[in-house]
């Protein structure tokens, strides 16, 4: 019995599995630039807390939040044009996510699709010709990789009762 419910138990995680960045390792970089840098190479993914800070040569500018599927950049200063051709690039565990979408949700100006790249393992965005204000916010959803075409899984009532059924044919065929 105890074999059974792990098997159920493994069967049912492994139907709702999803990608998460949690977990992963991300690393982070941002050139050519003499003022900007990350305060940390490279991060663990943990919810509530952001991974990386952007730090210029006087504090920090910028905080990079990731979650499960998306990153929240957070701009930590009054106001900033930034001009001198930067590109934040951030490398994520391969595979598990192949586009992205972006919102801007408040006091940012410039941000455009065309600003990000992102080839399923590293995403840059170019910050040149964006003017961010106190508390400014992008959110990047990173979209889960679709993959091949998956071969087609039972739903989860089907398998279980085939599960049911080979563990009734064991049994008779114990007796």
């Amino acid at each position: 019995m105890k074999k059974l419910l792990l098997a159920l138990g493994l069967l049912s995680a492994s139907l709702t599995a999803n990608a998460t960045l949690v977990g992963t390792e991300v690393s982070c970089n941002i050139e050519p630039s003499a003022i900007y840098f990350c305060h940390q190479p490279t991060e663990t993914v943990a919810e509530g807390a952001a991974e990386f800070f952007i730090d210029s040569l006087f504090s920090s500018e910028f905080a990079l939040d990731f979650d499960a599927t998306s990153l929240q950049i957070e701009y930590l200063g009054i106001e900033l044009l930034a001009e001198a051709g930067e590109f934040l690039s951030l490398t994520i565990m391969p595979g598990l996510f192949d586009s992205l979408a972006f919102n801007v949700v408040s006091g940012v100006t410039g941000v455009e699709l065309s600003d990000f790249s992102f080839d399923g393992e590293t995403l840059e965005f170019d910050f040149n010709n964006t003017l961010w204000s106190e508390g400014s916010v992008v959110i990047i959803d990173l979209i889960e990789n679709a993959g091949p075409d998956p071969v087609p899984m039972p739903n989860a009532p089907t398998a279980l009762l085939m599960l049911a059924g080979l563990v009734g044919l064991r049994r008779l065929a114990k007796k």
